[in-house]
């Protein structure tokens, strides 16, 4: 559905030789579902295609990403804004 969050897990970077790697490590945990569309958050900010993470070596195209792993559409966001959004509203 929609604006559901399944199956989330962290997946650390050392562990993965690029997000490619990790991404296909947790489709496969997943049990390998259909994704066209997509969103990644990092703790880093995000200025264009080209991703050099602040906190970590690795460097990447988001475009080049997308298209590794099939998707329609790949969003990357920073990790406060993804909680920022993530904040439900209630009505008081």
């Amino acid at each position: 559905a929609p604006q559901v969050i399944e199956k989330a897990e962290v997946l650390p970077c050392q562990d993965y030789d690029t997000i490619v790697d990790a991404a296909k490590t947790y489709l496969e945990r997943a049990c390998s579902p259909k994704v066209l569309h997509a969103a990644f958050a990092i703790a880093n900010p995000i200025l264009g295609d080209w991703v050099q993470m602040t906190n970590h070596h690795r460097a990447f195209s988001i475009e080049t990403t997308r298209q590794a792993l099939g998707f329609e559409s790949l969003i990357l966001l920073n990790d406060f804004t993804a909680q920022a959004l993530a904040v439900t509203k209630t009505d008081k």
